[in-house]
């Protein structure tokens, strides 16, 4: 795997880790109907979620054009990693948390870990 590959598959996972918070957030948990059709139309009108949703979507798009230049297995831990890592950062920084030292040492086993099947 060249510089490229490697750059956008961390390009994916990043955009996806950043958007996950967004997307919770953006969601409502209010009562459903029996159909759940007003739930979904307030859902795709909701700015709060659409938004992160279709850049989200666009990271996916990347992702599957990039799977077709890079292993599956390394690709898919690879993103997973990043993806992980960062959606931890995202939400402490949206939450105004401090992240704990478990959590960093969790988030550099999971970076060892996806190195070593990598290799």
């Amino acid at each position: 795997m060249n510089f490229q590959i490697i750059s956008g598959l961390f390009l994916v996972g990043s955009i996806w880790g950043i958007t996950n918070p967004y997307l919770e957030r953006g969601v409502t948990n209010e009562k459903q109907d029996l159909v759940g059709f007003k739930s979904f139309l307030k859902t795709i009108t909701n700015f709060k979620f659409i938004i992160p949703f279709g850049i989200n979507q666009s990271g996916s798009i990347l992702y599957y054009y990039l799977l077709g230049q890079a292993p599956l297995s390394i690709a898919s831990a690879f993103v997973n990693c990043v993806n992980t890592s960062v959606t931890i950062i995202t939400e402490s920084i949206l939450k105004k948390q401090k992240i704990g030292l478990q959590t960093i040492i969790g988030i550099l086993f999971i970076i060892l870990g996806t190195i070593l099947i990598c290799l």
